[in-house]
């Protein structure tokens, strides 16, 4: 049964990822650039690496995700720090990066140390839920929004489902986003706001933020949906996360937010994990992500939060701690630059459970590459001589091509491994192997 509904949920995501329109504001902020418009990344530096943004933006990552955290810049009640942030933005936009900017955590002006936790930002003090704790945030959401106006988007807390009071209660939560999210349209009617940064998909939570969003002020349902395991079966949860949001928004008489990934990647080390598997699982996330009609994936972390290789929670990014290469950046860098300026176009029937072929080409024009992997650690062959065509034209369980549709050529037998493989399309619909991702 489950290969049964992950087939579904491919079926799907061809469909809605060749089709579906994000959100408008969030149309407009990632712009026209094609599939690698909405790839971004997650950094924890502050100001003082600027030698990071250059090779962050020559990867192919056009968003950058970032804390602004409330007690960094309210460092005296009343009293605000805007230095760091000023700087980091600066720098930003100086590297033509947009700024993804994380409204987060407490702030020990106003709130108790929760004992037996972790002294950080997320865990150390109490969240501000009500009172004057939750009055100073919202004022601290409001002077964020005025002072970068126009040039900064934002997303509401950081997974709520973690931190948001001890113990959590993310009913509340739900009402303190929602007047966030004001706060900032009052500022900056504009602006792009993203919630609630959720730790997977929690569906009550999911379907309630959405209903409680009766005005819209969300332009998109933010996910993390991070799992220990290939990241394959996240077509079945961004499936059923799209009917939810649709339905809600029918409901409600108003166009439903996007849906987006605002943060997800996969360590290098631990048990089963390694350098070349984490390549692997990263670069297949994003592609999976456009399948889906999933507009923005940011890629968790760019660099290793410490220097102990060991160290599983320590070990996502995409360079080590010391700034060296990971063979994730070799991937996504060689897939980042054969799709730049082109759009997903859909997904290549082959009738093998295992097998994604994704088909990708300028706007309106002819497919001219593909890229394909197979989730078995064999690999498979597709042997020559054959032709392929695109999923939908004509049924998916038709074993031949439309007259008039898309087709492919494989007059080599060509190869399907766990790493992303890219694939050249000439002018005649013939194959070419143009390289693994590796």
């Amino acid at each position: 049964m489950r290969i049964d509904r992950l087939a579904m949920a491919m079926l799907l995501a061809g469909s809605m990822g060749a089709h579906a329109q994000p959100a408008g504001r969030i149309q407009a902020w990632l712009g026209e650039g094609g599939v690698t418009a909405g790839l971004g990344v997650n950094v924890h530096f502050p100001p003082g690496r600027p030698r990071d943004l250059p090779r962050i933006r020559q990867l192919g990552f056009q968003v950058v995700r970032t804390d602004l955290l409330w007690a960094q810049v309210e460092t005296g009640r009343g009293r605000y720090d805007w230095a760091a942030a000023d700087v980091l933005l600066g720098d930003l936009e100086a590297n033509g990066l947009q700024a993804l900017f994380i409204l987060a955590y407490s702030n020990p002006l106003y709130a108790e140390r929760v004992p037996g936790r972790p002294d950080s930002p997320s865990l150390g003090y109490a969240a501000p839920q009500h009172g004057e704790a939750r009055t100073a945030f919202m004022a601290f959401v409001r002077l964020a929004a005025a002072r970068y106006q126009g040039r900064v988007a934002w997303e509401v807390w950081n997974e709520p489902d973690h931190n948001f009071g001890m113990p959590v209660d993310l009913r509340t939560y739900i009402g303190f986003a929602a007047e966030a999210c004001g706060a900032v349209r009052a500022q900056d009617a504009g602006a792009v706001v993203l919630g609630p940064a959720a730790s997977g998909f929690l569906r009550w939570f999911l379907e309630d933020f959405a209903e409680a969003d009766r005005a819209g002020c969300f332009d998109a349902v933010s996910v993390h949906p991070y799992r220990d395991r290939a990241p394959e079966d996240v077509l079945e949860d961004w499936a059923r996360l799209q009917g939810v949001v649709q339905r809600v928004a029918q409901a409600q008489g108003r166009t439903p937010p996007a849906i987006v990934n605002s943060e997800w990647g996969y360590s290098s080390t631990g048990g089963a994990w390694t350098r070349q598997r984490q390549a692997d699982y990263v670069a297949r996330l994003w592609l999976l992500d456009r399948m889906a009609g999933i507009p923005l994936t940011i890629i968790y972390d760019w660099w290793d939060d410490g220097p102990d290789a060991s160290q599983k929670e320590a070990s996502f990014g995409i360079v080590d701690h010391w700034g060296q290469p990971k063979p994730v950046h070799t991937a996504l860098a060689r897939i980042a630059g054969a799709l730049r300026g082109l759009e997903y176009q859909g997904r290549v029937e082959t009738f093998r459970t295992g097998e994604f072929l994704l088909a990708f080409g300028a706007a309106e024009g002819p497919t001219s590459v593909l890229v394909g992997w197979n989730t078995e650690a064999q690999g498979s062959m597709i042997v020559a001589p054959r032709r392929l065509c695109l999923a939908g034209q004509p049924a998916p369980l038709s074993p031949g091509c439309a007259p008039d549709g898309t087709q492919f050529v494989v007059a080599e037998s060509l190869r399907l491994d766990t790493a992303p493989r890219i694939f050249s399309v000439g002018g005649d619909g013939s194959l070419r192997p143009a390289g693994p991702a590796r």
